[in-house]
């Protein structure tokens, strides 16, 4: 496991057919501290969000931290549709924020 802090930025658009290379993105990047920045997100569907909750769910059960980093009002606004919020996006070391 990596002290190093990894950015990655979300791209503008995170709709469903680009789900599978955010996943593969993501798990590239696992054990490593990563901050996840949202702020040029322009559309986020639903698939896109279950990757970063799983996302999010490996970092806790692997010990890391992971950050979410200026989320848009797009991004916002689309967890809130879905009745979530951006602590579940978000973890300190082996739990959740």
């Amino acid at each position: 496991m990596s002290d190093e802090i990894t950015k990655f930025e979300l791209p503008e658009s995170s709709a469903s057919e680009n789900a599978g290379d955010l996943t593969q993105s993501l798990l590239n990047l696992r054990g490593q501290h990563l901050v996840i920045d949202a702020s040029s997100v322009g559309r986020i569907d639903t698939p896109c969000l279950q990757v970063l909750l799983g996302t999010a769910k490996q970092w806790v059960e692997d010990g890391v931290k992971l950050t979410l980093e200026a989320p848009s009002e797009v991004f916002e606004n689309s967890i809130s549709l879905l009745g979530l919020t951006l602590e579940q996006f978000e973890t300190e070391g082996g739990q959740n924020v």
